[in-house]
């Protein structure tokens, strides 16, 4: 029986590939065809140069090096050529995913707390609004998974949110009782406090968390030098630097982002979205396209100094073409200690980690 299901999946990938074969082929045929045409070989011609004109005209250019650096330290490989010096930014190979999310309460406010205490330099959390758009820090859209309620949070006022007890379906809730769901304001002070680096993960498209991620630099300005503002979505990252171009900014990416909820390097295990064949397959499609233009068009009008990848699309290929844009890599969800050890020692990647256990010091 096993036998002939992988028969058959192997039967429906071969379906798939030669379908697609001809999708380019025929897609290929056409172009050269229509290319005949005086009027569409023109456009062929003239839609390149004017979507470059339109790009370099909103373009951003990144901050400099200094800058960057200060926010996210040296380049891995630095601290092993003999080049560091006391004047020099530090090396910060570890970043605490959600305040280390295993080992305490996610996006908590005790989390953090253990993080400083475990001698964490640096953290990465997530940022969205409520109904009453409150800057709140939590990762998913709904609450069900950290508490025992149901409900969006987008959709709730702060006034309710704030009472949500998020250790409920934690492992160490006995050691992390009633953990609420933070005020924005209340995380940056603290990691300020505490010179704390942090990567700002956007999880909320709403034009208003543009809004709130200027006012807030404005409003602590010690955040020019210590985070990171990160999302999925370009369109959020060119906005806040169009608002603020001294504002360092990554972009994120996984495969499937608009096709799937959730990924798994094992196609059965991702979770797409509800969508009948033929939309899913419009969306994967468009996949590709993002893929593409995440790849060779983002940065250049974006202006963002670091790829947060999933971990398993990292290859040497990939951070040599990001290293010659002068972009840094950075690989999320690292867990395993050896894994750790093979970004931060092999690749000199920086990791993005749900637990402070286990190697932490790429200079060691």
């Amino acid at each position: 029986m096993a036998n002939n299901g992988l028969s058959s999946n192997n039967d429906l990938r071969l379906f798939i590939a030669v379908f697609l074969f001809w999708c380019y082929s025929f897609g290929f045929l056409m172009v050269a065809v229509e290319a005949t045409n005086r009027s569409t070989a023109f456009l062929l011609v003239l839609a390149p140069i004017i979507t470059y004109i339109v790009i370099k005209r909103l373009s951003i250019p990144p901050p400099s090096d200094d800058v960057v650096n200060e926010v996210l330290g040296r380049w891995l490989e630095e601290s092993e050529d003999g080049s560091e010096s006391d004047s020099a930014p530090p090396t910060i190979g570890v970043w605490a995913h959600r305040f280390a999310g295993l080992d305490a309460p996610e996006n908590t406010l005790e989390a953090l707390d253990t993080c400083i205490e475990n001698g964490a330099k640096a953290v990465e959390f997530d940022l969205i609004l409520t109904a009453d758009l409150v800057p709140v820090v939590f990762h998913d859209p709904r609450i069900d998974r950290m508490t025992n309620c149901e409900g969006d949070i987008r959709q709730l006022p702060w006034s309710k949110v704030k009472s949500f007890d998020v250790s409920t379906n934690h492992p160490f809730k006995s050691k992390y009782p009633d953990a609420h769901i933070p005020h924005f304001e209340d995380v940056v002070r603290k990691c300020v406090e505490n010179q704390i680096h942090m990567v700002i993960d956007i999880k909320d498209d709403r034009p208003e968390v543009v809004t709130v991620i200027v006012e807030m630099f404005a409003k602590y300005p010690d955040l020019y030098r210590l985070a990171l503002t990160s999302s999925f979505n370009p369109l959020t990252i060119w906005n806040i630097r169009k608002a603020n171009p001294s504002i360092v900014a990554g972009l994120t990416w996984r495969p499937h982002y608009l096709s799937c909820s959730s990924y798994s390097p094992d196609d059965s295990q991702c979770v797409t979205y509800p969508h009948s064949a033929p939309v899913l397959y419009a969306y994967r499609l468009l996949d590709l396209c993002h893929k593409y233009v995440y790849n060779n068009i983002c940065h250049s009008l974006i202006g963002f100094s670091v790829a947060l990848l999933e971990k398993d699309q990292i290859t040497r290929e990939v951070i040599n073409r990001w290293k010659k844009q002068n972009v840094r890599v950075m690989a999320w969800t690292v867990n395993a200690p050896i894994e750790k050890l093979m970004f931060m020692k092999q690749y000199s990647v920086p990791i993005i980690t749900d637990s402070m256990l286990g190697p932490t010091d790429p200079t060691k």
